[in-house]
C-alpha cells in the first residue's frame, strides 16, 4: 500500500509542469515581463530563472527583480504571450523565450 501511494505521487510530481517567469522593473518605467518554455522539474525552473536574471543584474543595477519564480499555471497574460495568443502589450519572442513590454507607450515601443 506505502509503495502504491508513493508511486503514484511520484508520477503526479513528475506530471506537474513548471513555467519559468521573472518580471523586472527598469528605472525609465517599463517593466518586462520574460516566460521561458515550460520544464517539468522544479530545479531547472529556478535555474532557468537565474540563467536570465545573470546578465540582467549585471548590465542594469538600478534594475529591480519584482519576481522571479516558477508557476504550475501562469498568470493569464504570461500564458497568452507563451501560446502566441494576440495581446495589448509590446512583446518580443525568441527561440524559449518571450518577454512582454509594459510601460510609457513611446518608451516601451523604442525596446
Amino acid at each position: 500500500m506505502v509503495a502504491a501511494g508513493s508511486v503514484l505521487a511520484y508520477m503526479h510530481v513528475a506530471s506537474q509542469v513548471y513555467y519559468p517567469v521573472v518580471r523586472i522593473a527598469s528605472p525609465d518605467g517599463v517593466s518586462y515581463t520574460a516566460l521561458m518554455d515550460p520544464t517539468d522539474d522544479r530545479r531547472d525552473c529556478g535555474a532557468a530563472n537565474e540563467r536570465f536574471l545573470g546578465p540582467v543584474k549585471s548590465q542594469c543595477q538600478d534594475c529591480k527583480v519584482v519576481f522571479a519564480r516558477c508557476e504550475r499555471k501562469s498568470e493569464a497574460i504570461d500564458l497568452a504571450i507563451h501560446h502566441g495568443e494576440p495581446v495589448r502589450l509590446h512583446w518580443v519572442v525568441l527561440s524559449g523565450l518571450r518577454i512582454a513590454v509594459v510601460g510609457p507607450e513611446e518608451t516601451a515601443k523604442a525596446i
